[in-house]
């Protein structure tokens, strides 16, 4: 893929770029892939069903039982932790959610559940069922389930009993007798059933479609038979198809009638536009207007239903018959032939297109998912999952794709679920779970050049860019190529081994005068002055060391060049330390350690330069492998500068005899520095007293998810983009919050090259990596926001899980959905699991806690999901968790807990009542002593008296 520089036009610009970035989605298949298995935590490897609840938690049916996913941990349902609950089920086929949060579960074995979230107890319907509904069958077996429209659920039996089921709390149900098979145990009915009575119109179809729909308003009132004689039929055995709109049932005879019937008011209407024609296989509908039937033998029809013309629109094949019809959010209507065949039909354009379907057994029909922008996701009988691109029309299999061949045996899917945030769910036969993601296409892959950059592992690797100030953009890669292209995307010149070959160029930059310096790794220093007189043609002056000129370069490895403030040109060379370019008697002199700088390190130190960068004082900084290096550079002689090293930093300065990546000078004129396994660094100021600079750092504690950059480049928003080897975040300097992207976000699998960014004049960023170059603009980078619930999803006390504590239960519900928890002074060590439901990437989420009442600063926990307290006071407190999409500051959540520890009895109230009265007793008994006492006393004393006083 050629990139196009920019346009002049914009609008072709930005036209072009859409047609690259739909050219990576619908040709790459660009999807990211998680399986989970028994390894993960997953009870049973076959997975029969799946759904996410009204509160965000997904749900899957296994072989071992029922199980839940925060996103993280998985959770079985597959014990008795509460006595009270019924037998926990096992092989669980299908499930669904009722309006009041509690999940029905069929098995396998055609049993049904009710499973309360909240207490996390199952009610046994299908005995409820056994005892007082099915009168037919000594064991009723239910074969379907399904959500109506009014939130309740259908159930058919094997019998073909229809019955209605809603939850009423407590794990009450209620069940309602909808159709009463009359002991005819159709195990395998041969017609189709129309059924009414006084409440009901119902149908289930030989096909196992069930329809229930509660009669209203003037209908109501009418007799319970009123529809079925308008229809005018005796028997159900002319009945073929059926389709439900928004207020009407539209039903299909075998003889080619149509009846339009408004579930209303019982309004019946004709159309006999296929009559005696042949059976109508299929119904359905579009814009309310335009019908669309399938006649047996003869093909599909649109139909006006207003004036009841047709006319045909898709020619079926011999011996073809439409089984079913999904129409998508576009209005676009997918039939589904016996043929093993979809036909995808456009209303509005009237094209067609069909697409062959893989065949087999492990599902009995197809089921249609709508991915819409994404495309249309059909599970076909095979168990494979067949992806059809709406833009392109072509069919691929997501069995088939990469992502799904990590192991190489082949995955086999029982059911398909597609959520609100996009996620694809797959539920497999013996591999687990598979969930699937779809991340935007926002960042572009550039190749430059005839070559294929897949031929060889180095062969696309770009090592430099840079733009001219004229607009041409230069560009050089591994193979020593280097590309010149105008500002429209003209390739102007390609230097290469057979034509003016420069070297392997690790940088490039254009001085005051207009001439562009090569820095090379191996082949010197390389100057081309652009002959303007000439259409072509360059004139490239060379500077290779010479070990007889003492005034040639230090070195053949350059890798930087720099032009300060007054039009020097400093030269970093890996291996020949810093040299200073200056021109004497018209000849080209390099000033370096060897024959000038008498003040440079000694002992072959700070010898390994990287980069070289001046801050707005006019000092000169200077990044090498063995530190920072900086003087000042209004020196009048360079043998006078007096270089300052900075071997002798805190540890936690990062600049102290570490490696320096990147030296990078904003719109602002601020200086960052990226240091090797020390994140990135702000040069806030130089400190003239201490001869040291200032730095403030930002590391994994500020959020970044990497502490070693190998690029940074400044947008047209001020916002910084920092590069590590294989991902790539953006920086706000003023709120000094980080945004991170990933695999998630659309980033590609590519590996970066070190100091290799560009940002363009039409304000896109450009990063060379060893497969060509990283392209996008920022300003249409978009977040993935999905909306998501925190909730509490372990409490371990004394390293004892709370469903533990059996006799004496501490909770009645589930941990998730406790308002509070009172515990006991001796249960006070207890760690909190908390968990956001963000499937789509985990790794954006953080977290922060606090035990209000206990602490006073909140708990910064990153992506850690535990909280732990020991030794907690007998007190009230809240627990408060919040969760945060560090893509998206403004999404969070929050779940609070009220926990209360109990003192010991000791320490009760009543307690201390028993202790005062006690104290009270004992100081009333004491004084009444002394009383008696001092009674004594006195009465011994007078008798004492009498007897000495007596004669």
């Amino acid at each position: 893929m050629v990139y196009i520089f920019k346009m002049k036009n914009k609008f072709v610009l930005l036209f072009v770029l859409i047609l690259l970035f739909e050219s990576q989605v619908y040709s790459s298949k660009n999807l990211i892939v998680k399986e989970y298995s028994i390894e993960n935590g997953l009870p049973h490897n076959t997975v029969f069903c799946s759904l996410k609840d009204n509160d965000g938690l997904m749900w899957f049916g296994t072989w071992y039982g029922l199980t839940s996913f925060d996103g993280t941990k998985f959770r079985s349902y597959n014990n008795r932790d509460d006595y009270n609950t019924d037998i926990p089920p096992h092989k669980l086929q299908n499930m669904i959610e009722a309006p009041d949060g509690n999940i029905w579960v069929k098995t396998i074995d055609h049993k049904l559940y009710l499973f309360d979230k909240k207490t996390e107890i199952y009610y046994d319907v299908f005995n409820e069922i056994k005892k007082k509904y099915s009168i037919h069958s000594v064991s009723p077996k239910i074969i379907k389930i399904q959500k109506n429209k009014d939130g309740s659920i259908l159930l058919l039996t094997l019998d073909k009993d229809l019955l209605k089921a809603e939850s009423t709390g407590n794990g009450k149900v209620k069940i309602e007798l909808l159709y009463d098979s009359e002991n005819k145990r159709e195990h395998r009915i041969t017609n189709n059933l129309f059924i009414e009575d006084q409440n009901n119109i119902n149908w289930i179809g030989v096909d196992f479609k069930i329809i229930s729909i509660p009669k209203t308003g003037s209908l109501k009132k009418k007799p319970s038979d009123f529809i079925t004689q308008k229809l005018g039929q005796t028997d159900n055995e002319h009945y073929s198809s059926v389709w439900q709109s928004d207020k009407y049932l539209w039903i299909g005879t075998n003889y080619g009638v149509i009846f339009k019937t408004d579930v209303n008011t019982g309004h019946v209407k004709k159309i006999n536009t296929f009559e005696n024609a042949g059976s109508v296989e299929n119904i359905c509908g579009f814009n309310n207007q335009q019908l669309y039937v399938a006649v047996s033998g003869k093909g599909i029809f649109e139909i006006n239903e207003q004036t009841q013309k047709a006319s045909l629109v898709i020619k079926t094949l011999a011996g073809e018959s439409v089984v079913n019809s999904f129409t998508d959010s576009y209005e676009k209507i997918w039939f589904e032939t016996n043929q093993a065949q979809t036909i995808y039909f456009d209303p509005i354009n009237k094209t067609t297109k069909r697409f062959q379907l893989k065949t087999g057994t492990a599902n009995r029909t197809l089921k249609f998912v709508d991915g819409q922008e994404l495309g249309m996701f059909i599970l076909t009988t095979s168990g494979d999952v067949a992806w059809i691109d709406r833009h392109e029309q072509v069919i691929s299999y997501i069995n088939d794709l990469q992502p799904m061949k990590q192991n190489g045996e082949k995955k086999i899917f029982f059911n398909i679920f597609l959520d609100k945030d996009k996620i694809l769910w797959l539920n497999s036969t013996a591999m687990g779970i598979f969930r699937i993601s779809f991340p935007k296409p926002q960042f572009n892959l550039i190749q430059l050049g005839d070559k294929n950059p897949a031929s060889t592992s180095n062969g696309g690797a770009i090592k430099a860019l840079f733009q001219a100030r004229n607009g041409d953009v230069w560009a050089a890669s591994r193979q020593g190529e280097v590309f010149r292209y105008s500002e429209n995307g003209q390739l102007l010149e390609t230097f290469d081994a057979k034509r003016n070959y420069i070297g392997n160029v690790y940088h490039i930059m254009e001085d005051r005068d207009g001439n562009i310096w090569f820095s090379t790794k191996g082949n010197g220093l390389v100057m081309s002055k652009i002959n303007q007189g000439v259409n072509k043609g360059n004139n490239l002056i060379r500077f290779m060391y010479n070990e007889k000129d003492l005034n040639s370069i230090s070195g053949n490895e350059v890798y930087y060049t720099y032009q300060d403030t007054k039009g020097r040109i400093w030269v970093a060379l890996f291996g020949g330390g810093l040299n200073l370019l200056t021109v004497k008697d018209g000849k080209y002199v390099f000033l370096n350690n060897y024959n000038c700088f008498v003040n440079y390190p000694k002992y072959g130190q700070y010898m390994e330069v990287r980069n070289i960068t001046e801050d707005k004082n006019g000092r000169m900084w200077v990044g090498t492998s063995d530190g920072l290096m900086s003087f000042d550079g209004n020196f009048k002689q360079p043998s006078k500068i007096n270089f300052e090293i900075y071997r002798n930093e805190k540890a936690d300065s990062n600049i102290s005899d570490n490696d320096i990546y990147v030296l990078y000078k904003d719109a602002s004129q601020q200086i960052w520095v990226s240091v090797f396994g020390g994140g990135l660094n702000k040069l806030e100021r130089y400190d003239t007293k201490t001869k040291r600079p200032v730095f403030k750092s930002y590391s994994l504690k500020q959020g970044l998810t990497s502490e070693v950059f190998v690029s940074i480049v400044e947008d047209d928003n001020h916002l910084l983009w920092l590069a590590t080897e294989n991902s790539i975040s953006s920086f706000d300097k003023t709120k000094e919050t980080f945004r991170n992207y990933d695999k998630y976000d659309g980033f590609l699998n590519v590996q970066m090259e070190e100091d290799c960014a560009l940002k363009l004049k039409s304000g896109e960023l450009w990063f060379g990596n060893r497969n060509g170059i990283l392209a996008f603009n920022p300003q249409n980078i978009q977040t993935f926001n999905c909306d998501y619930n925190t909730f509490i999803v372990g409490f371990l006390i004394s390293n004892r899980d709370v469903r533990s504590f059996k006799d004496e239960p501490l909770l009645k519900e589930s941990i998730r959905y406790a308002k509070s928890i009172t515990l006991k002074h001796n249960q006070s060590n207890f760690v909190i699991e908390f968990a956001a439901l963000n499937y789509y990437n985990q790794n954006r989420v953080s977290y922060k806690y606090i035990l209000e009442g206990y602490e006073d600063e909140w708990h910064y926990n990153g992506k850690n999901r535990i909280a732990s307290y020991p030794n907690v006071p007998p007190g009230k407190y809240v627990f408060r968790v919040v969760s945060t999409d560090e893509a998206n500051e403004a999404l969070h959540s929050e779940r609070t807990l009220e926990i209360v520890v109990l003192p010991p009895w000791w320490r009760t109230w009543w307690a201390h009542t028993i202790y005062a009265i006690l104290a009270a007793l004992l100081i009333y008994f004491a004084i009444k002593a002394v009383l008696f006492y001092i009674k004594m006393r006195n009465e011994v004393y007078i008798e004492q008296r009498v007897i000495s006083t007596s004669p």
